[in-house]
């Protein structure tokens, strides 16, 4: 419970630190001097009490923008998006400071490959699935004593799923681990109906942050299912997301790999049959089976809109223009995200050399050896602070964005999360007597704040 304006509110603790950075060589102002590639401080600057949350002012992708890497560490205000230096909190951000990380300058130190262009893909990481999931834990660490269990990881990326261990969170395989009456959050990727059943069963407290375009293949599959239809799910086997949706009709689907093809697919009926996918697919993955189940069953069902993620479609676009430009590619993302391993085929398929880092540790100079030009992107679970640190760590003379689309999605917290924080906000506010008529409460300004300050708030 924060104060602000003599009000009380529900809110996570407010940013409390400005971390200033040297500018890498790669992008410096016409008024700033290059000097060693990283430099860290950490400010300690004045701070509003109260968190508003509202998503679309801050986008992590921004934290490197068109304006190159000299605006690494700045501050942007929401309506022009202008850089900032001064370490102050520009208008139109509803009373709280940004923060923005830093590179890490002991990972950069290690490193003395130099190349002469690094090329940045736009759009990269988080897209507004894992920006609503990341949120949507941070404020169950917010709100309720450790421990909070969570069913799978969060999201695929391992500095995210540490930053949230370090915060008290507890990663679980099953809901029988989740002692009764705990808090528990169901990740990312959707979860099958026994589960969700059991984790409502069992936690104090459920709540199922799903990304949506996950919900929309799960109704799908139960609609397609009802009407009789065999469906084909074009997943990859094992991964968190294929195992939920399988498991919203195990009579009625087939899971095929599409490394394997649909040779081992027998229908009952092959007027009645039924595609969908796996939302992480790449797209290459995806257009090979279709072509082949058109062929083979003319009625063929499929979805008027694609079951692909627009953010995975939006990357591999981006990823693909960045190795036609690029001598070498890394692409930023933990080794169980479907995502970003999608990534790396595309990119391979161009014939770059393509490599997956998590980080600056990662990267091996024996790539870059006789490179000009590196290209970096990342997976739609990885943090834009990984991102920052491949790119100090790669080390370049110039710097430029390739960008070939511009995202805008949103997706609110999941409905049971709101109604609970609406709840306390409505119980607080009004034993106080401090409810402002008229001013938007926490939820209605949701979208000022993003995945990346949510991570960053876990450590302060």
């Amino acid at each position: 419970v924060g104060t602000s304006e003599g009000s009380l509110c529900l809110a996570p603790d407010p940013f409390r630190q400005l971390v200033a950075t040297d500018l890498p060589s790669a992008g410096v102002d016409d008024q700033e001097i290059a000097s060693a590639p990283l430099g860290l401080e950490l400010t300690s600057v004045a701070g509003d009490t109260r968190l508003l949350l509202d998503d679309r002012g801050a986008a992590p992708q921004d934290s490197i923008d068109e304006g190159g890497f000299s605006h690494v560490g700045a501050t942007h205000d929401r309506d022009d998006r202008e850089p900032t230096h001064d370490g102050t909190s520009p208008a139109g951000w509803s009373g709280f400071t940004q923060v923005r990380i830093g590179f890490a300058a002991a990972l950069v130190s290690t490193m003395v490959v130099v190349v002469d262009t690094v090329v940045l893909a736009a759009p990269r990481g988080f897209c507004a699935g894992v920006e609503m999931a990341i949120k949507a834990l941070t404020w169950m660490v917010r709100v309720f004593p450790a421990p909070i269990f969570c069913y799978h990881e969060i999201v695929h990326n391992a500095s995210v799923v540490s930053a949230f261990e370090r915060a008290g969170v507890v990663f679980v395989e099953s809901i029988d681990e989740v002692p009764s009456g705990a808090p528990v959050m169901l990740s990312a990727h959707g979860s099958s109906p026994e589960v969700v059943a059991a984790a409502l069963d069992r936690g104090g407290v459920m709540v199922d942050a799903v990304c949506p375009l996950v919900t929309k293949v799960h109704h799908e599959v139960k609609r397609r299912a009802a009407e009789g239809f065999d469906i084909i799910y074009v997943g990859h086997h094992g991964h968190d997301e294929a195992v939920g949706t399988m498991a919203e009709a195990p009579g009625a689907i087939s899971l095929v790999d599409p490394n394997e093809g649909l040779d081992p697919f027998e229908p009952r009926d092959p007027a009645r049959v039924a595609l969908v996918a796996q939302t992480t697919l790449g797209l290459f993955e995806w257009e090979s089976v279709l072509e082949d189940a058109r062929d083979r069953f003319p009625d063929l069902w499929t979805a008027r809109r694609s079951d692909l993620c627009y953010a995975t479609t939006n990357r591999q676009a981006a990823v693909e223009a960045l190795a036609a430009r690029c001598d070498v590619v890394l692409v930023v993302g933990s080794e169980n995200s479907s995502n970003t391993q999608a990534l790396v085929r595309v990119s391979q398929a161009s014939g770059t050399p393509s490599y997956r880092v998590d980080g600056p540790a990662a990267v091996d100079p024996a790539w870059l050896a006789d490179v000009t030009t590196v290209g970096v992107t990342a997976g739609a679970s990885a943090p834009d602070q990984s991102v920052r640190e491949v790119v100090a760590a790669v080390g370049a003379a110039d710097s430029e964005i390739m960008r070939v689309t511009t995202e805008d999605e949103y997706f609110p917290l999941p409905p049971s999360l709101r109604a609970l924080l609406g709840a306390l906000q409505a119980a607080v506010e009004g034993g106080y007597s401090a409810r402002h008529p008229g001013r938007p409460g926490l939820l209605e300004d949701d979208r000022s704040w993003g995945a990346a300050e949510a991570l960053d708030m876990l450590s302060n």
